[in-house]
């Protein structure tokens, strides 16, 4: 879990972090316990910045993605904090060489089979826990389960806030780009559940809004 801390009064700000951080790739995880979170993102002046979460961001540690910024910022300034976050977030996201398409195309894919694999994990322990009360369970009972499953998360998602610096066609560039991928996701992951069109219109749905909302829930 990690831990940040800013401090403020009308002179100054003090940050401070732990030092346990998660590197995440697809469903791995590895976690490092003696990591720096808090690096300056300028060599001229007192600005900060502390990561929280994964430790890395689409296989490059955020701290070698913050120095590269760091000397590109070099000298330059801003009136407001404000600017300095949105220069970081252009730097990120104007085709950046750090992050090709083939290395988009990878997080992008991978998020999508983890998260749609989290929602048959929990289909899958939803039936388990009925077999085990009943020592049977009917294809009714099966459908009924995968389908309540399927709509609470498309339910969540719906529900989300946007991101509010990700445009609105954001959903619906990922859905035309990477349509045919997330279908094949959907048939590898779930293989013979029994989930009806509905329900497979929502899971599709639900792929491009990992990218663009915040869900309070997962």
């Amino acid at each position: 879990m990690t831990a940040e801390i800013a401090i403020m009064n009308k002179h100054s700000i003090a940050l401070a972090s732990d030092s346990a951080v998660t590197m995440r790739q697809g469903t791995s995880e590895k976690i490092k316990t003696s990591a720096n979170k808090l690096f300056a993102l300028s060599k001229y002046r007192p600005i900060g910045i502390m990561i929280f979460g994964n430790a890395d961001f689409m296989g490059i540690p955020w701290e070698t993605i913050i120095k590269i910024y760091r000397n590109k910022l070099g000298k330059k300034k801003f009136d407001a904090m404000k600017e300095y976050a949105d220069d970081f977030i252009a730097f990120l996201d104007n085709g950046n060489p750090l992050f090709p398409e083939s290395i988009q195309k990878e997080y992008l894919l991978s998020t999508i089979y983890s998260y749609f694999d989290f929602i048959k994990t929990e289909i899958e322990t939803k039936l388990d826990f009925v077999l085990t009360q009943k020592n049977e369970i009917t294809q009714d009972e099966v459908k009924e389960i995968t389908s309540s499953i399927i709509k609470k998360h498309y339910k969540e998602w719906i529900d989300a806030d946007n991101i509010p610096s990700i445009p609105n066609t954001h959903t619906k560039d990922i859905a035309d780009k990477f349509g045919e991928n997330i279908d094949t996701i959907i048939e590898e992951v779930f293989q013979k559940l029994p989930i009806t069109k509905p329900h497979l219109n929502q899971l599709k749905e639900i792929a491009p809004c990992l990218f663009f909302k915040v869900s309070k829930e997962y």
